[in-house]
C-alpha cells in the first residue's frame, strides 16, 4: 500500500439520497436545481460530491462533513486567508441540512498527485514534486503567535509545552494502541521518544500547517504539456505549528517510491528558502510515529483492516529505521 490508496473510503460506507443532495443545493442556491451528481471516491473522513446544476456551465463540489462539522468553517476561513497565494478552492456556502453540515465549493480540474505518481515515470512528475516542496514556503508565510489548534474562527487554542511528546505518551498508554501494537512495540516506541525527544520540533516561529499534506490531497492538471498543481485540498486538520510537520506527512511513504520523489520535494523546500535541521530525518520519523498512533486511537480499525495493516507496516518500518 502506498499513499493510503487501499484505505477504506467514506463513500464505501455512507450514501446520501438524491433528495438530500437536492435539499442542500436548494439551501445554498434557492433558485437552482440539481441536474446530476457524482460521488468522488477517495475521502477517508468526509464525502465529496461533484454536482452539476441546471443551466450552469461549471460544476461545483458539495462537501459533506461527517467527522467534524466545525471543520467546514475552518476550511472556509483558511480559504479566505490564503486563497491569493495558495491554490485552494473557494468556498461559496456553508450550511446545514437534514442533520448534515455541508459546503458548496469551487470545482478544480485535474487528478490527484497520488494518481500521477503511481501511474507515470518520474520524469513526468519530478517538477510537480519540486513545486509541492516549494509550496511549503507559501504556507510558512502565514505565521501565528503560538502553536495550537484553530477553532472555527481561526483563533488558536494553545498546546502545552512539550505537547507533541505528551500527546504521544498518551497514545502509547491507550488500551487500543497497546492491544493492536503489543507490549514489545509500544515499549520500543516509548524508548525512541524518550531517547530522541530533543529532535521533536520546537515551538519557535509557528506557521500554517496543512497537517495532511500528501499526494492524495493535491490536484494536478496538464497545461501545454506540463503538469502543474491546481489545488491543495482538505484543510480540516490545519493548525499552527512547525512547518516540518508537513514534510513528515509528505515523506511518509518515500521509502516505497523512487529516490527522485524525495529529492525533488526537498529541492523545492530549499528553493522556497526553508532549511531543514541536521536531524530532520529523526524528526520526521518521530512525527510520523505520533501521527500513526493517533490514527489507531481515532479510527475503527476493526472495520478498516486495510488501513490497519498499512499503519502497522509503516510503524514497523519507521521503528526499524530509527
Amino acid at each position: 500500500m502506498t499513499f493510503k490508496v487501499d484505505h477504506e473510503k467514506t463513500d464505501q460506507h455512507t450514501e446520501i439520497p438524491r433528495q438530500t443532495i437536492q435539499g442542500m443545493v436548494t439551501t445554498a442556491f434557492p433558485s437552482k436545481e440539481l441536474a446530476s451528481y457524482e460521488v468522488i471516491s477517495g475521502g477517508c473522513a468526509n464525502l465529496n460530491i461533484k454536482i452539476e446544476l441546471v443551466k450552469e456551465l461549471k460544476p461545483y463540489i458539495l462537501r459533506v462533513y461527517l467527522r467534524d462539522q466545525d471543520a467546514a468553517f475552518r476550511e472556509q476561513k483558511i480559504a479566505g486567508l490564503i486563497g491569493k497565494t495558495v491554490p485552494i478552492p473557494k468556498i461559496y456556502f456553508v450550511g446545514d441540512y437534514d442533520g448534515y453540515r455541508f459546503t458548496i465549493t469551487e470545482y478544480k480540474s485535474g487528478i490527484t498527485l497520488r494518481d500521477l505518481l503511481l501511474q507515470n515515470h518520474e520524469h513526468v512528475w519530478k517538477q510537480v514534486m519540486e513545486d509541492a516542496g516549494r509550496m511549503l514556503g507559501a504556507f510558512h508565510e502565514y505565521k501565528f503567535p503560538t502553536v495550537g489548534f484553530f477553532d472555527s474562527d481561526l483563533s488558536i487554542k494553545p498546546l502545552p509545552l512539550d505537547g507533541q511528546f505528551l500527546f504521544t505518551m498518551d497514545c502509547l498508554n491507550n488500551h487500543k494502541v497497546q492491544t493492536i501494537l503489543g507490549e514489545k512495540m509500544v515499549s520500543q516506541i516509548r524508548s525512541l521518544f524518550l531517547t530522541h525527544k530533543k529532535f521533536l520540533p520546537d515551538d519557535s516561529a509557528p506557521s500554517l500547517v496543512h497537517a495532511d499534506y500528501g499526494p492524495e490531497n493535491i490536484l494536478v492538471d496538464k497545461f501545454d504539456g506540463v503538469w502543474k498543481i491546481t489545488a491543495i485540498l482538505d484543510w480540516e486538520f490545519a493548525y499552527s505549528d512547525n512547518w516540518i510537520t508537513d514534510v513528515s506527512n509528505m515523506l511518509r511513504y518515500a521509502h516505497k517510491m523512487p529516490p527522485a520523489f524525495e529529492e525533488a520535494f526537498l529541492l523545492g523546500i530549499s528553493k522556497a528558502g526553508l532549511s531543514l535541521p541536521n536531524h530532520w530525518r529523526s524528526t520526521i520519523h518521530l512525527l510520523n510515529l505520533s501521527a500513526l498512533l493517533d490514527l489507531i486511537v481515532r479510527h475503527p480499525l476493526d472495520k478498516r483492516l486495510k488501513m490497519r495493516q498499512d499503519i502497522l507496516d509503516l510503524i514497523e518500518y519507521i521503528v526499524m529505521q530509527s
